[in-house]
Formats: C-alpha cells, sequence, structure tokens
C-alpha cells in the first residue's frame, strides 16, 4: 500500500513538472531532533513533492540561518517535551518574516503571523498522521503562501485513539486481527505494546520487520496501542499473549500495574540504543547510558516490567533491528508459553545453590536457611502438582555435601556419575556450540583456560572425552551446586578481569540443552547470591554474547533474593536475566543484656544510686574492676588514664553504651522461602518496628525496659506492650486515641510478614505468570517493605534528594567532631565507601555529605532529579573545603554512574580555583609530581584533579575479601593494600572514564594523604561483621592508606539505622556488634534452631572478624577472640554448644577453630597457651566426625607443630585418606585423567565435530525452509 502511494506521488509530481507555473514553489522546512526517524522526514519530502512543495530536514546539529533563506514556512516536529525544550530556543531566533508552527510535546504553538484555525487545522493534519492527512498538510501551507483559501481543505482522517496495527492500518479488535490472513492463533502470542505515535508517523517498515522475524520465529505478533481507556491488557478477552513486551514510553504506572497483575504474563522491557549503531552497542562497556537507564529501566521496574532487552539500535537515523537480541526475546517468549501450556506434572526445575564460604561441606546463602528453603519449595511445588518426591532436610544436606565433594575432590567424580551424583555433557556437545561464540568471546576464554580440547578437568564417558559435573535429580527437581567460577573452588565470585572456565560454562550449557529438548523448564537461583550475574559484560543492556546472558539463552531464572539487598537484586535482573523473588529477613527480638554484662549494669545502678561515702567508694572499685574485667574501656574507645581523670563523663558514655547494647535488634535465626515464623517472633518483630514510641506508653523509661531481658526473651511476653499487641492482633479494639495509630500499623505491619507470598509468586511464576514489583528495604526502618516481589529500587537520577543534602550537614559535623575527639585535629582529607545498597536505603546521604565537605550545593528539577552541582563561594561557605576521594563499589558504578559524572566535573572545577582551598593545592603536588615523571602540564593536571576511583568497566569487586580469608598465601598484610589499589585503580572523571595509567596508580597517590575513611550502615539486619564486603571496602581502604602512607587512617562509620544519625569508630562498631549479637545467647539459641544452616552463619562471623584483623588490625583486640572462643568453644553460656555442633555441622566449628588459630599463626592473636592448647584439643576431637572437610596444608601444618608441642597426639592419623580440598585452599583444581590425543587423533576429533555442526545446520536450514 505504501509502496502505491509513493509511486503514485512521484508519478504526479512527474506530471506537474511538465507544465509552468507563474509562481514558485513554497519550500517548507521540518526542524527536529534526532528522535524523529529519517524515514518519517523521507516519507514526508515524498508528500511534499506531490503537492509540489519542496521540504527540507533541519536538525540542532546542523542549523544555520542561512539554510533559511529559501524556506517559506517551518515546522518544528517535536514529539516529547525535551524535544521542544531543544527547538524552542532555535525557533525563537527565526527571522520573523518566517511563519512557523511547533507541533507535539506540549501545547500548539506558532509564530504570531500564523491564524489560530490554520495552526489548529495543520496540527490536525500532522498529529494524525496518515497519508491523507500529510498530503492536506502541505496543500494548506502551499494554498496559504501562494494567497488561496485553505478552508476548503477537508478534516483530518483520525488515527483511532487505541488499536491494533496491520498493513500500514489499524484494526479495532483482536479477533478481527486474528482473521486477517497470515496470522495463526494456535501459534504463541507474543504482544508489543507500541505507541499510536509510530502509527501516525507511518514508522512501518520497523513494525513490519519485527512482525516478519517474529513469524519466522513461529510466533503470531501482536502490536497494539493503548488509551486512558484501553489498557495493557485490552485485547486480551479470548486470548493472551505469552509475555508482553514494551516497545514505548509507558504513563500511568498505578493504571499499568493493575493491568498487569490483571494479565498475568510476563512483560519485557526493551531497550533501543541511540549512541551509535549496533556495532557501537556491541563493543559498548556501558551499553545502556544512566540518562536512558532512569527513563526505561528505573522507572519501568517499579511497575514490574523486568528482562530489560536492547533489541534495536540507530543505522542511518532509523531503527534497525539486532538479530542475536531479537533471538533472545523470541526465545524468552517460548520459554514462557511453554511454562503456561504445560502441567506442573510435566514440568522441571533446576535449583542451583552456593558453597559459601568456602568449604567442601558448605551451602549457605545470605539469611536464607538453604536446606530448609530446598525442602520448603519442593512442598510447596508438590502440593502444585509437581512431581517431586518428599524431601528431607538432612537427607538434603548429606546430598549437598555429597555434590561438591565433586569439585572439592574431583577423583569422586567418575563414582558420583555411576551413582546418578552427576551428569556428562560431551565435549562434541560444547564444541559445537563454543565454535559458534564470537571469536574475541573464544580468545578471551581460551587465554585463560586453554583450548577446551585441552582442558584437564575431562573424564571419558561411553568412550568420548566429557565434561561431567555433580547434580541430583529428585523426581523432576534437579539440584546442583553452582560451578566455580575459576580453577579455585570458592574463588572469583566478584571477578570479571576472568571469564568463567569451561567446566562452568559446560554446566549452564547443559542447562540450556536440557531446556531446549523440552527437559528442563526452569532455572532457581537459590539465595543472594551466584557468580553468574557478575561474569563479564556491560553494565546495563547486555549482549546475547555477553557472558550473563551466553550462560542462559532462553532459559527462565527465578531468583529468591533477600528484600533488604536492592542494588544486587537490581544487578541480577538487569545482567542476569533474572526475575527476582524477593525473600523476608529473618524476624527480629531485642538483644536484652545477658551475663556480665548484666552485674556491669547493676554495678552501675547502685553506683548511681548510693550515697557518699564509703560504699560508693566500694561500688566504684568493684565498678572500676568489672569495667576492667570485660574490657569494656577499649570497646567504647576510652583511655583506662579517663578512669582518673573524669570517672563521671565515663560512666555517662558506658551506660549509653549498655543502653545501645540492650535496645539493639538481634535477628531470630534465619529465614526459610516460603514459610512464616512463629507469631512470636512475628510480634518480637513489630515491637521493633515500633520500638521507643510504643514502648514509652506503657514504661516510663524504654531504655529500662530493654534492659530486663537476660539472654532470653521467655520475660518479654508477660511486659505491657507485647500483652497489648498481642490483644491488638488478636482483634481487640483500643479505646486510647493516643494508641490508635500504633494499632494501626502494628495490624498492617504483622499482615505484611505473616502473608510473605514468596512460594505463591514463585508457583506463578513457574506458570508464566506476572510477578509483581515491590518495594526492599530493612523491615524495621521500612515496614512497607515487600516480599514475593520483583524489586526495584530508588532512582539514581535524584541522587542526593534534597531531604539527605539538608540532613548531610549534620551527619558531616558529627563526622568530624568524632575525628576531632580522637586526633586533636579535623581532618583535611576524607575518603569516602560509596556503596549502591546503602545509597538505596540512605539516598544519598554519604553523597551528600562529600557535597557538603567540598563546598558544592546540589540543583534539581521540577521532578527531583539532580541537574546541577553549584560550587559555594569560599566567602559564603565559611570553612576551608575538605579534600575527598571516592571510593566507589563496582555496582554503584553500574548504577550511580550519572551522579559520579556531575560529581567528578565539579571537583575538577574546584580544583582550578586560584583561591588556596585544599582540593586545589592537593591536586597541584600531584600535578608537579606527574610533571616530574614526564607527563604534559596540561594533561597532569587533569589527572591530578581526579577523585573518583572503581573497578575497571565491567569488572567486579576488589577481591581483597578473597585474599585476607586466604591468609595461608602471603605474609605481609601490605598485599591486601596493593590488591585494593591495584585492582580499584580505574578513574572516573568528566574527560577520563574507568582507566588507569601504566606508570603511576592514581588512586594509590590520593589516598597517601587520607586522614580518615568512612561508609554507612543502614541496615538494622547489617553490622560490620554480617558480610564479607564491610572489611572489603572499609577495612580495604585503611591497608591502601597503610601501604601508601605508611599509618593507618581513622576509620568510620555513619550509623543510620535508627532515625537520629551518629558516626562512630569502625572498632567501637564491631565491639558493639560482637557484644549484642554473636555473643549474646538470643542470637546463638535462634541460630541453633536452624541447625547446619546456623552452624555456617557462626562461622560466617568468625571470618568476617578475622577479615577485619588483616586488613585494619586496629579494629580488633586480644580479648575479642578470647571471648568469642569462650562463647563458641567453651561454651560459656552453657547452651550445648559443642554438642550441637557434633549434632549438625561438626565441620562448621573445626573450621572457626582453624581461622582462631590462623589468628594466632599470623601474630594478630596473642593466645596464651592454655587457650591454644583446648582449640587443639577440641580440633582433634572433631577431625573423626568430619567427612568432607580437610585444613589449609598451612594451618594443618601449624596444628600438628603445635599439638606436638603440648605433647598431643593422633592429629596426622585422623587426617583423611585422600586429598579433599576445602576451607580456603585456593588452587587449581587437581585435573582429572585427561585424555591424550596423537596428532591424527586430534584431526579425526576435529573433523567428527565438524561434520557434526555441518550436519546440524543444514538440519536447521530445512527446518527454516520448511517453516
Amino acid at each position: 500500500m505504501h509502496d502505491s502511494l509513493i509511486k503514485a506521488a512521484k508519478l504526479f509530481s512527474c506530471f506537474l513538472s511538465l507544465f509552468t507555473f507563474s509562481v514558485s514553489a513554497t519550500t517548507v522546512a521540518i526542524v527536529h531532533t534526532d528522535f524523529v526517524p529519517s524515514s518519517k522526514i523521507e516519507r514526508l519530502t515524498q508528500y511534499g513533492q506531490s503537492q509540489q512543495v519542496n521540504v527540507v530536514s533541519i536538525t540542532p546539529a546542523t542549523f544555520n540561518l542561512k539554510q533559511l533563506a529559501d524556506v517559506d514556512f517551518v515546522i518544528a516536529d517535536t514529539p516529547r517535551m525535551p524535544d521542544r525544550q531543544r527547538l524552542t530556543e532555535i525557533m525563537a531566533s527565526l527571522p520573523q518574516h518566517i511563519d512557523w508552527v511547533m507541533l507535539g510535546g506540549g501545547p500548539p504553538s506558532a509564530s504570531s503571523r500564523v491564524e489560530p484555525p490554520f495552526n489548529r487545522l495543520l496540527m490536525s493534519y500532522y498529529l494524525n498522521g496518515t497519508s491523507r492527512n500529510f498530503t492536506n498538510l502541505f496543500a494548506a501551507i502551499d494554498a496559504r503562501q501562494q494567497g488561496e483559501s485553505w478552508q476548503g481543505l477537508p478534516k483530518a482522517e483520525r488515527i483511532p485513539s487505541y488499536g491494533i496495527y496491520h498493513d500500514e492500518s489499524v484494526v479495532p479488535s483482536l479477533s478481527q486481527y486474528l482473521n486477517q490472513k497470515g496470522n495463526d492463533a494456535t501459534l504463541p502470542i507474543i504482544a508489543f505494546a507500541i505507541s499510536r505515535n509510530q502509527i501516525i508517523n507511518q514508522e512501518f517498515e520497523p513494525l513490519e520487520q519485527l512482525i516478519e522475524a517474529s513469524k519466522k520465529a513461529s510466533l503470531t505478533p501482536v502490536l497494539y496501542y493503548l488509551d486512558d481507556e484501553h489498557g495493557l491488557d485490552w485485547p486480551w478477552e479470548q486470548y493472551k499473549p505469552a509475555v508482553v513486551v514494551n516497545l514505548t514510553h509507558l504513563q500511568q504506572g498505578d493504571k499499568r500495574q493493575a493491568e498487569m497483575k490483571r494479565l498475568n504474563v510476563p512483560v519485557i522491557q526493551t531497550l533501543h540504543y541511540r549512541d551509535g549503531d549496533m556495532d557501537d552497542w556491541r563493543k559498548s562497556d556501558v551499553g545502556i547510558d544512566q540518562r536512558s537507564a532512569s527513563v526505561m529501566l528505573s522507572t519501568t521496574e517499579t511497575w514490574g516490567l523486568t528482562d530489560p532487552l536492547v533489541i534495536s539500535a540507530d543505522k542511518d537515523g532509523d531503527k534497525a533491528y539486532i538479530p542475536e537480541q531479537l533471538e533472545l526475546l523470541f526465545g524468552r517468549a517460548h520459554a514462557y508459553h511453554r511454562l503456561q501450556s504445560k502441567g506442573n506434572n510435566d514440568k522441571a526445575l533446576a535449583v542451583m545453590f552456593w558453597n559459601a564460604p568456602p568449604g567442601a561441606e558448605n551451602i549457605s546463602a545470605s539469611n536464607l536457611n538453604v536446606p530448609l528453603s530446598i525442602k520448603s519449595i519442593a512442598d510447596g511445588l508438590k502440593a502444585e502438582g509437581f512431581n517431586i518426591p518428599d524431601i528431607d532436610e538432612q537427607q538434603m544436606i548429606a546430598d549437598a555435601k555429597q555434590l561438591l565433594s565433586g569439585y572439592y575432590n574431583p577423583s569422586k567424580i567418575d563414582t558420583l556419575y555411576e551413582d546418578q551424583y552427576a551428569a556428562a555433557l560431551p565435549l562434541r556437545s560444547y564444541l559445537n556450540w563454543y565454535w559458534r561464540l564470537p571469536l574475541d568471546t573464544q580468545r578471551f576464554v581460551n587465554q585463560w583456560w586453554g583450548h577446551p580440547m585441552k582442558f584437564e578437568g575431562l573424564s571419558q564417558v561411553n568412550g568420548e572425552p566429557s565434561f561431567v559435573f555433580p547434580i541430583l535429580k529428585r523426581g523432576n527437581l534437579w539440584l546442583l551446586p553452582q560451578p566455580p567460577r575459576s580453577g579455585a573452588v570458592g574463588h572469583a565470585i566478584h571477578s570479571v578481569n576472568e571469564p568463567p572456565n569451561h567446566l562452568y560454562l559446560a554446566v549452564y550449557l547443559w542447562l540450556q540443552l536440557q531446556h531446549q529438548n523440552n527437559h528442563l523448564d526452569a532455572l532457581v537461583h537459590l539465595g543472594t547470591h551466584g557468580s553468574q550475574e557478575w561474569t563479564p559484560g556491560k553494565a546495563r543492556g547486555l549482549s546475547h554474547h555477553d557472558i550473563p546472558y551466553m550462560t542462559l539463552g532462553d532459559l527462565p531464572v527465578f531468583y529468591p533474593y533477600i528484600q533488604d539487598n536492592v542494588a544486587e537484586a537490581i544487578q541480577a535482573k538487569r545482567r542476569g536475566r533474572a526475575t527476582i523473588i524477593s525473600h523476608q529477613t529473618p524476624t527480629f527480638g531485642p538483644a536484652g543484656l545477658y551475663g556480665e554484662y548484666v552485674a556491669l549494669n547493676s554495678l552501675l545502678g547502685d553506683y548511681q544510686n548510693a550515697l557518699p561515702g564509703s560504699v560508693k567508694d566500694e561500688l566504684k572499685a568493684a565498678l572500676t574492676s568489672k569495667m576492667v574485667e570485660l574490657n569494656v574501656l577499649t570497646d567504647i574507645g576510652i583511655a583506662s588514664e579517663a578512669l582518673e581523670q573524669d570517672f563521671e563523663q565515663v560512666l555517662a558514655t558506658l551506660e549509653e553504651h549498655i543502653d545501645r547494647l540492650a535496645s539493639s535488634a538481634v535477628p531470630l535465626g534465619l529465614h526459610v522461602f516460603g514459610q512464616r515464623k512463629s507469631e512470636q517472633e512475628l510480634l518480637y518483630t513489630v515491637l521493633q518496628q515500633q520500638g521507643d514510641e510504643l514502648i514509652s506508653q506503657f514504661e516510663p523509661d524504654p531504655q529500662v525496659f530493654w534492659k530486663r531481658f537476660d539472654g532470653s526473651l521467655e520475660a518479654l511476653d508477660q511486659t505491657k506492650p507485647v500483652k497489648w499487641l498481642t490483644s491488638v492482633l488478636e482483634g481487640s479494639q483500643t479505646d486510647d486515641p493516643a494508641l490508635q495509630p500504633f494499632a494501626e500499623s502494628a495490624a498492617a505491619a504483622f499482615a505484611s510478614l505473616a502473608n510473605n507470598g514468596e512460594l505463591e509468586s514463585l508457583v506463578n511464576g513457574l506458570s508464566g505468570g506476572f510477578i509483581q514489583a515491590g518495594a526492599g528495604g530493612d523491615p524495621l526502618r521500612n515496614p512497607s517493605t515487600t516480599s514475593g516481589t520483583n524489586l526495584f529500587g530508588f532512582d539514581p537520577a535524584k541522587v542526593p534528594s534534597p531531604a539527605a543534602y539538608q540532613a548531610a550537614k549534620q551527619e558531616l559535623q558529627n563526622l568530624l567532631d568524632a575525628h576531632m575527639a580522637e586526633n586533636g585535629e579535623y581532618p583535611q582529607k576524607v575518603a569516602f565507601s560509596l556503596w549502591a545498597g546503602e545509597t538505596q536505603r540512605h539516598f544519598g546521604m554519604l553523597e551528600a555529605q562529600v557535597l557538603h565537605a567540598l563546598g558544592l550545593e546540589p540543583v534539581w528539577d521540577r521532578g527531583g532529579n539532580l541537574v546541577d552541582l553549584k560550587i559555594i563561594p569560599a566567602e559564603e561557605l565559611n570553612r576551608p573545603r575538605i579534600d575527598v576521594v571516592i571510593q566507589a563499589t563496582s555496582v554503584y558504578r553500574d548504577q550511580f554512574d550519572g551522579f559520579m559524572l556531575k560529581l567528578s566535573a565539579a571537583i575538577e572545577a574546584i580544583s582550578r580555583l586560584e583561591d588556596g582551598n585544599t582540593v586545589a593545592q592537593n591536586s597541584e603536588r600531584l600535578s608537579e609530581t606527574l610533571r616530574e615523571l614526564g607527563y604534559e602540564s596540561d594533561k597532569a593536571s587533569k589527572l591530578s584533579a581526579l577523585r573518583i576511583f572503581s573497578n575497571e568497566p565491567g569488572d567486579y569487586g576488589s577481591g581483597v575479601n578473597d585474599l585476607a580469608i586466604q591468609s595461608q598465601d602471603w605474609e605481609s598484610d601490605d598485599a591486601l593494600g596493593k590488591q585494593f589499589t591495584n585492582r580499584l585503580q580505574y578513574a572516573y572523571g568528566s574527560e577520563v572514564w574507568g582507566e588507569k595509567l601504566g606508570d603511576v596508580n592514581l588512586f594509590e597517590s590520593q589516598l597517601e594523604s587520607v586522614d580518615a575513611a568512612v561508609m554507612t550502615r543502614t541496615s538494622r539486619l547489617h553490622g560490620l561483621l554480617s558480610t564479607d564486603h564491610p572489611f572489603e571496602y572499609l577495612g580495604g581502604l585503611a591497608a591502601a592508606v597503610r601501604n601508601a602512607s605508611g599509618s593507618s587512617p581513622s576509620l568510620y562509620v555513619n550509623d543510620l539505622r535508627q532515625s537520629e544519625g551518629r558516626t562512630v569508630s569502625a572498632d567501637s562498631f564491631i565491639a558493639e556488634e560482637l557484644n549484642a549479637h554473636y555473643m549474646n545467647p538470643v542470637w546463638i539459641k535462634a541460630m541453633q534452631n536452624e541447625g547446619y544452616a546456623g552452624a555456617l552463619n557462626m562461622l560466617d562471623i568468625t571470618n568476617n572478624l578475622f577479615g577485619w584483623q588483616a586488613t585494619a588490625p586496629e579494629t580488633v583486640n586480644d580479648h575479642q577472640w578470647e571471648a568469642l572462643s569462650e562463647v563458641y568453644i567453651d561454651d560459656k553460656h552453657d547452651l550445648g554448644i559443642n554438642e550441637w555442633f557434633e549434632q549438625h555441622q561438626p565441620a562448621a566449628q573445626m573450621q572457626i577453630i582453624e581461622r582462631m588459630l590462623e589468628a594466632a599463626r599470623k601474630g594478630y592473636w596473642d593466645a596464651d597457651e592454655e587457650r591454644l592448647r583446648t582449640l587443639i584439643e577440641r580440633h582433634q576431637a572433631l577431625e573423626p566426625m568430619v567427612e568432607y572437610h580437610q585444613a589449609h596444608e598451612v594451618t594443618q601444618q601449624y596444628i600438628e607443630q603445635t599439638a606436638m608441642g603440648f605433647g598431643l597426639s593422633g592429629a596426622e592419623g585422623q587426617a583423611p585418606t585422600e586429598p579433599v580440598f576445602s576451607g580456603q585452599v585456593m588452587q587449581e583444581i587437581p585435573a582429572f585423567e585427561a585424555p591424550t590425543f596423537n596428532d591424527r587423533q586430534m584431526m579425526m576429533l576435529i573433523l567428527f565435530v565438524l561434520l557434526c555442526i555441518a550436519a546440524g545446520a543444514a538440519k536447521q536450514h530445512f527446518i527454516y525452509r520448511e517453516n
């Protein structure tokens, strides 16, 4: 139809050219941005020619008034408000004799001489499109220009406000569309949400290309658009699509969410690459820039759109589809259709779990009981008709250990295969896939791991070389550990400098092939978090050939992720193609006081209440003795001399410390996916949410209330606040108006906690349904946080928020005051550790402190988006500027790069000021050093102003967390500082993005003069010991500064977990956390209830304490190691700790002891002989109980030598008879007996594989031809 119209227009134009007219042709200029496709301009040109109107195209980049010399009329095409804003200035500059109209993106706008009726007519033509409308548009302009009447022209044809695209037109219903020739309703339907403007603008070519490509993929495409009355679900009454694909800018998010929920199919967000063509995109490290991500990702994720796919790029001003990306899209559509149409009894699900912490017997995830969660998933799916047998927790644990042995003791893999605990992928199948990868990808993998045919981990299966890996099938539930990314088990979780090895790729390929062959329907990545989403590739908008997507193909992935870790969940969604199903954190209870702290608090109270005299003097002596005994002065950062100098001030600080310990919220064990905790624990969590405000309604002093509980929460149930809460939650009404708000919020919070929706969402996802979007966060700080949802985050474009900037002024002052109290002076240079997860919770509070330190003021637009950073003049600032160094985590770099760019430009501007500020002075000193090294003056100045450092683009993590725990592999802890600065030395600035120098480490140079380093903590679930990231980054900064300057910086934590922030030293924070949580009987008993999983959490805490010991030795003291050993080994609280470890996981206690002994071996802990003997004896007692784990050889040698010194024997005789690699043994996996090939055999194998590939290609050709 379109071609016929164009031919007719050309013939008519030729016919007219045969005649001579006395009037000149009218010339119309179309002024437009690059957002308007060139195909539209081409069509307009042809329509203009049909009316003897010349059409010229002008863009802002090429605009020049000389271009308007022969122009009679100007149309500004502004489909969006940003386009309108860009063109407004051009329109204002036009000469008065040229008439113009601005159409789209806002209210009608025209030059003064354009009559309103004429403007309305042009607008109705232009904004309704169609060939007839555009032809009449040019006829009207020409008539007006020639002085003829335009009022007799017909009214504009109206494009329906909603409809389904078909053959360059619109049909009003799905049934009518499907009745058209070529549309097959029996095939899976793929729905595309398009824009009405695509019809108006006659962007038919890309729509037709999409239709053709969909049909070739055996899908029936339906391209439809919406209006206010007809939403995303309007066509879908009789038929239902497999998936909805968004190709437009959706609006009215609340409506769209409701429609998606009713429709209940996945909704995929697609992206168009505007910064170049498809080859530019393929080469890009970033993929999609932050501006596009803010609009097309951050916003749509809040509505539930997922699986963001770049499917097109610019090509000569038009949209060009990227073939391999359409393949990903269509593959997912088929996968979802299979989930929707296949019976549950026939569906198969693979559940992949993590080997964490590293060790031959360890499986865990962040705050999730993995064995019980697998059982919960199995039970829940069985109830929905899945063919899954009953799964016992203990059998699950035993099976997991058996599966892990395939990686830790590879000599067992053949036995595992024979016992059906392993599967095999023939090498020829792997090569058939591998040789189809881009050559650059093959080279990348081969450079690290060698050619796959020479991979040492191959076994002979059925007479041919194969990759063999552990996996266990329980009915239609398949269980497997995630394979190690590299040649060392437990290594390189966040490393992107190295690709996964061939075995890793082979395992994921095997899963893909099982999916392609209809044997497997979906994959669950269980818990926070694995490694697939951290493999090499773009930051956002990944390619089919980026390794995260390459590993999965079309296989649907569902990812249970802890609700409190939004930032990394977003990475799993955007880089791991996962649908997130958020799960709850553990429940919480008050820490209370326990043991000697009860006695200490009692002495403090007695002293405060005593009258002056001998009794009070005796109490003072007893109180002093108890503080010394418990090392409390060290914990709270007070020198012993202060007892004599200002005893009363010491007691004030002590009382504050005790109050904080008692009121701390303690996680009560772990979460089990899909299961709710007891009503009692839920009630305790609600009590913690309501906090002191509720307690003060019943108790005169909340601080006294929290101190009542002595290592047990049993007494809590008998208190007035809890009794009242219980009655409210049972349905009783409160008569007290002051309590009514508490009753309402408590009831809502309890309902949310009691109905987590996790299993329901997983079941719905496995049925091809829609997973609703939900906010994440700490449930104590944010009771509205959700579970069972597809998590979304805070829009990075709004960082920092105005509220954060206002509050940050005091927070920065707290930091300065803390440094003054510790060092007697203010810091001149501060290192800030910026984390995406923290920023998602505090909305830019730490970023705002950076701005205040530098003397910068944010400028926001009306939507709250940060648009600029203004330098506050020195005379207005009234204090010296403080220099900064920014260490941004890799996830922060990916998600908040827009802020990084604005901040770097502002810092560079401050460095150029000639007002004597510290930033400029430090930059000049470094610039001079660079000039001495041979750098040109201008370049040296620019490099010296760089202050923001992170990983290389595409790289993740520092490696310090792994290296610190691998302490047997290094002697001097200088290795940690060097690792940190080497890995994170990539500078980010306005002209430099992710680059390093070959001869100078700029990051290290900037750290030389750092006085202090700070990070935030915003979640009451996490402190400095709950994960390894705090010591990785803040501890890593300490090690790096110490390595660069020879002295350690002061380390601080900006504690934002409560409504009122505070800044505290890292060592005091660690001391509080140890005492309130990990040595508290409340926490320990809760972990004991978790069994095996609880034991691994105690191991995690011990490892993380060691991480701090290694990176920042001043933060950990001998008495803390001693106290931990008293609790976890000596059973100080009489909790039956040793018997419990023996029953559930003796290897965990064994590894705890090994970590303590490693602290002693490295000289961090000056443990006395009695303590060392106790640890050695317990280690020996555990050895016969442990099947798989074995200590690192360096640690084992130390144990044996120490045992011999004590006259203890038997250690060597109880070692495993086979070499088992466990714990932190970070060395190459011992090879299987590799098959050997002579040259002839190798050539024959290659020819055989090539023949297989050729046969497969021929088969695909015939299949394609038949379709």
